[in-house]
Formats: C-alpha cells, sequence, structure tokens
C-alpha cells in the first residue's frame, strides 16, 4: 500500500508510558484506515513530548495528504491497562481496548508478527469489551488468559518505546 497516494484523516493519540498522573503525555497521530496507522519515520513511531501542536507542525511539513486532525480524547496507557486487568472491575474509559487496539495497529504497521494464540486470545478480549466494559464478566465468559493479555501490554510498551523517536521540546 502507497500511504502518499491516498488522502487520511487522522487522530491524536495521548500515550502514556507510566501510570504517574502528573506525568506529561506523548502524542503521536494515526492514519484512519480499514487498519490505522501511526505515523512512522523509517520504521520508528514519532512521538512529542510537548503538545499536539507539534502534530500539526509534523502534518504541515509531511508528504502525507491529510485532511484534517481529529482530537478525541484517544488515550494509551498501558500501565492503568495492567491494572485493570489485574484487579478487574468495569473499564469506563476503554483503557484495555484502546491499548490493544494501539498496540495491534502499531505492530502491524512494524511488521513484528503477534503469536496466533495471543492473537486469537487478545482478540477475543478486544471483541468482548467492544460491547461490554464488565473486566470481571470477561473472565468469567470468554476462555481467555489474563497473563498473556498482561504480557502482551507489557512487551508493547517495550516495543513502542524502543521504535519510536521521541522530539523533546
Amino acid at each position: 500500500m502507497d500511504i502518499y497516494s491516498e488522502k487520511y484523516d487522522a487522530y491524536t493519540v495521548r500515550f502514556y508510558k507510566y501510570s504517574n498522573i502528573q506525568e506529561k503525555p506523548l502524542w503521536t497521530l494515526y492514519l484512519m484506515n480499514e487498519i490505522d496507522l501511526p505515523i512512522l519515520n523509517n520504521e520508528r513511531q514519532i512521538l512529542f513530548s510537548s503538545s499536539k501542536s507539534k502534530l500539526h507542525s509534523l502534518v504541515a511539513h509531511s508528504p502525507l495528504a491529510i485532511t484534517k486532525i481529529e482530537d478525541n480524547g484517544f488515550e494509551c496507557n498501558p500501565c492503568e491497562a495492567v491494572l485493570l486487568l489485574s484487579n478487574g472491575g468495569i473499564d469506563e474509559k476503554s483503557t484495555i481496548l484502546n491499548c490493544l487496539n494501539t498496540f495491534i495497529d502499531f505492530l502491524n504497521a512494524i511488521q513484528v508478527p503477534i503469536k496466533n494464540d495471543d492473537y486469537q486470545n487478545i482478540k477475543k478480549c478486544a471483541d468482548f469489551l467492544t460491547f461490554n466494559n464488565n473486566i470481571d464478566e470477561m473472565f468469567e465468559v470468554e476462555e481467555l488468559d489474563k497473563k498473556s493479555i498482561i504480557s502482551f501490554i507489557e512487551c508493547g510498551i517495550d516495543t513502542i518505546m524502543n521504535s519510536s523517536i521521541i522530539y523533546e521540546d
């Protein structure tokens, strides 16, 4: 697929490395497509430590045809997702689902394979959480391996951080 021959809408993603409430998020853009695509530079995701205004500068100087940028409050907070999976309860902000989808899209974009058993487990989890945010019920109804989902998220943090360029102020 030649991403330079199409026009895209994009959305901002606030990515938190840690669960510290006072942590400032890293910002990036994902292109809306059948499979959402992170913006990459030499197979590395571009993250900004300052603010989403830097993303608009990136778009202005990019060869990509981005028609608009939506800021719909999308967050990827892997540490919060692991806490929710470990403790159970209700995932009111779709934290787990957002995290899983972000990691899957990113790993697909940089062509890192996901083992089939892990992918099926993650897909079941994401499918359930798309329509029901009760984590305890998910583990009662679905036959899911909680440890493999948590491991996927923990490895996803490392993969994203090791495969990103972070522009600091």
